[in-house]
């Protein structure tokens, strides 16, 4: 995928993704196909659970990882997504309800706007949803 070097804007690149996903994936949940495990780096999600606390200073080595990632911790990389939650108006708490609750079509209809500034801002796909 991706990692927001090519030369179009990667809000373009991403809405070409989109496009193939809703293409080749369910006619329903494709884009919670698309955006894939990124509920579990949300408020109440998966791993940011009490279990992964331990990971909140690791740093990411990951060699896929993009720049922005690579040397970053968890808990940065978490404080990133938060940040930009927040920056957009969305409510955390009713993301964590969704993704508590497995709700992931809704969801995914809210959280792509975080997953899309995200992406600009330097992560790559794999870096949110992997």
């Amino acid at each position: 995928m991706a990692d927001g070097t090519n030369e179009r804007g990667i809000r373009e690149i991403v809405e070409e993704e989109l496009k193939t996903a809703k293409i080749v994936g369910p006619k329903i949940g494709w884009l919670s196909e698309y955006l894939n495990n990124f509920h579990t780096r949300l408020p109440g999600g998966f791993y940011r659970g009490r279990s992964f606390d331990y990971f909140l200073d690791k740093k990411y080595t990951n060699e896929n990882a993009s720049k922005k990632l690579k040397g970053m911790t968890h808990a940065e990389f978490y404080k990133d997504i938060d940040t930009t939650i927040a920056e957009l108006g969305l409510n955390p708490e009713q993301i964590e309800r969704l993704v508590r609750s497995y709700s992931l079509t809704k969801l995914s209809e809210i959280v792509l706007p975080v997953y899309i500034r995200l992406r600009e801002a330097g992560y790559n796909h794999q870096d949110l949803v992997g």
